[in-house]
């Protein structure tokens, strides 16, 4: 090969390596590299409802949640204070409206007794969500936040979500499809049950009864009789040598 015909086949095979390709290479999911207007088009919505009610002391809240985590802590004075956020991911075609009417919230007072009800409607039930379930990208988050006086009950009922309850006097307890349940500086009974997760409890006046299916339980002070048991996890407890109340702890 003479050498003028060796250069011009070194710069084409230049021009055509560096040439522009027309199609872009495609991801694994079988769409082009680039073609992100599907992720472009979800945004987050935010939905916050507060309310108060004056009711002193001695009341009892009740929460009765289809998911969401749960803080409930003791405030100033007889004034009960609560905050529920809702979020979720939708595509820019769906309103907001939409998607708060799909999940009823309802937050009352009676007799001195709060109240916080939520549900999600089913996909099956009919409407645009029912078409079109597809539309919401990530399942709705709740945070509810409750400020309660001092001497209050609590009871609870969530499918899914953390709880935490520091600083009560008065009656505790309730149950949680799965999420990790704390109590803290609590002046009376507690009673849980969790389908899954740990469970931690410390500076308790008053009996315990833990049940979890799965998870660790931990018990600080308690000065009260201790039941604890819990399926698939540890369980461990300190126990003030000031105590003769029964403790019971198995797994």
């Amino acid at each position: 090969m003479t050498k003028p015909t060796h250069t011009l086949l070194l710069l084409a095979a230049f021009f055509l390596l560096s040439a522009p390709v027309a199609n872009a290479s495609p991801s694994l999911t079988g769409d082009p590299v680039g073609v992100c207007s599907v992720r472009n088009d979800v945004r987050e919505i935010t939905d916050t409802v507060r309310r108060s009610f004056d009711v002193g002391s001695g009341g009892r809240l009740e929460l009765e949640l289809d998911r969401g985590n749960i803080d409930v802590r003791s405030g100033d004075g007889s004034v009960v204070r609560i905050e529920v956020v809702r979020r979720a991911k939708v595509s820019r075609d769906v309103t907001a409206k939409q998607v708060w009417d799909l999940h009823d919230l309802d937050i009352s007072e009676r007799r001195g007794d709060v109240s916080i009800l939520s549900s999600w409607e089913s996909s099956e039930s009919g409407g645009w969500m029912g078409r079109s379930r597809n539309r919401i990208w990530d399942e709705l988050n709740v945070d509810v936040t409750v400020f309660v006086p001092r001497a209050f009950d609590v009871t609870f009922r969530t499918a899914a979500g953390n709880v935490a309850i520091v600083g009560i006097e008065g009656e505790v307890g309730g149950r949680s499809g799965a999420g990790n349940v704390v109590f803290r500086d609590i002046d009376g009974m507690v009673d849980v049950y969790t389908g899954s997760g740990n469970v931690e409890v410390d500076r308790i006046d008053g009996d315990v009864r833990i049940n979890t299916g799965a998870g660790n339980v931990e018990v600080g002070r308690v000065l009260g009789q201790v039941t604890a048991k819990t399926g698939a996890g540890n369980v461990s407890g300190y126990f003030p040598r000031a105590t003769s109340a029964p403790i019971s702890l198995s797994t």
